[in-house]
């Protein structure tokens, strides 16, 4: 019997451990593909589940807002729900669009003011009118009166809008500009949950407004780019749109400023603040709000940017990050609240209050002016 032999030696077909070898990739390779399979078809289970759940039409504010053609949307005026957040949590927005179950007039001579600007976190999603951190500053000081101007939904952008068109004119000693870290990204966006907003470019450095008026847009519409927005969930359309946009030489329509160009603009806007305080002779406090378990890099060199900015413009910095991160375990997840939302519960607002009122009455600015109200 004639024996074929290979140039190397072998016997003609693979040897054993050749084969052994081939066998090991296929199943490696069949194995992978399995996973593979497992974790798309997942993946749009899941995004199916997502949304045959979603019932709400737009954003979580969406009952108690209006369209608005500078800061896209607004809280209605006169909205009352007892059972906003459960039974007997209460939302009442007065006529001028502020949390609050008392109207706010131009002025009130005998008490001291105090505007709290910002997004869902100072709104007080979830929570009681009564129970929001803003409101909480009345605790600790019977002169104190508190006007809540905070949003769901706001960008950074949008609260700046909002504060200048609807707070500045009143009277308030004090001026809380609050935000999470999502704010100043958010600043990066022409649209947010479905629907189109206001934005900043910069132009030779400095910020110039966009898209206003705001185009209006239906609910439906908005419901169906969010929708657009959860497929963005899969992988492979992550990965059609990046060859799409590579191919057009482009990004996302929805995103008109880079991250460095949105931490620029949030600095130019709290610049323009600090200096309308100054012109009213007011006390602007900026106050950076913890907004998830934890923390992250690139919130880290966020903070970081803003301390060193707005130190060398002498403007009023409160990091409540780092003293959130302190807490124990069981204190920390104690501060928000256990529903998807991730707001700040009850005791959460309440250590906010606590935090923000301690460097307030240790300002000898606003000491002095209420040492100057008659005492209650």
């Amino acid at each position: 019997m004639r024996v074929i032999m290979s140039q190397n030696g072998e016997t003609g077909g693979r040897s054993p451990h050749r084969r052994r070898l081939l066998t090991g990739f296929a199943i490696a390779a069949i194995t992978v593909g399995i996973l593979a399979l497992v974790e798309g078809l997942t993946g749009i289970a899941l995004l199916v589940r997502d949304l045959s759940r979603e019932t709400r039409p737009g954003l979580p504010s969406r009952r108690h807002s209006d369209a608005d053609t500078l800061l896209g949307w607004i809280n209605t005026p006169g909205f009352r729900d007892p059972d906003m957040y459960g039974p007997r949590i209460a939302l009442v927005i007065n006529a001028r669009s502020m949390r609050d179950a008392e109207e706010a007039p131009d002025s009130e001579p005998a008490v001291l003011r105090i505007v709290c600007a910002g997004d869902s976190f100072t709104f007080g999603v979830d929570v009681g009118d009564d129970d929001t951190w803003c409101a909480g500053l009345e605790h600790y000081d019977a002169r104190i009166r508190t006007l809540n101007l905070g949003h769901p939904g706001y960008g950074f952008d949008q609260s700046y809008l909002h504060y200048r068109r609807n707070g500045e004119a009143l009277e308030h000693a004090v001026h809380i500009f609050a935000f999470i870290p999502d704010d100043i990204r958010r600043i990066r966006l022409s649209r947010f949950a479905g629907y189109d907003k206001p934005y900043y470019t910069l132009s030779d450095g400095v910020p110039q407004l966009r898209n206003v008026p705001v185009p209006r847009m239906s609910g439906f519409s908005a419901a169906l780019h969010r929708r657009r927005e959860r497929l963005d969930d899969l992988h492979i359309v992550q990965l059609a749109r990046r060859l799409s946009a590579r191919m057009r030489g482009s990004v996302e329509p929805e995103r008109v400023n880079s991250d460095a160009d949105a931490r620029e603009i949030a600095v130019a806007l709290m610049d323009s603040l600090g200096a309308s305080a100054r012109e009213h002779d007011r006390i602007a406090v900026f106050v950076l709000l913890e907004q998830v378990y934890g923390s992250n890099s690139q919130n880290d060199e966020l903070a970081a940017v803003l301390r060193e900015e707005l130190a060398r413009r002498g403007l009023t910095f409160l990091d409540l990050r780092a003293e959130v991160r302190r807490l124990p375990a069981d204190s920390l997840e104690a501060m928000f609240d256990r529903t998807a939302s991730g707001h700040y519960s009850v005791r959460g607002h309440e250590r906010v209050a606590a935090s923000v009122w301690r460097m307030l009455d240790g300002m000898a600015a606003l000491r002095s002016r209420l040492a100057a109200l008659p005492a209650h």
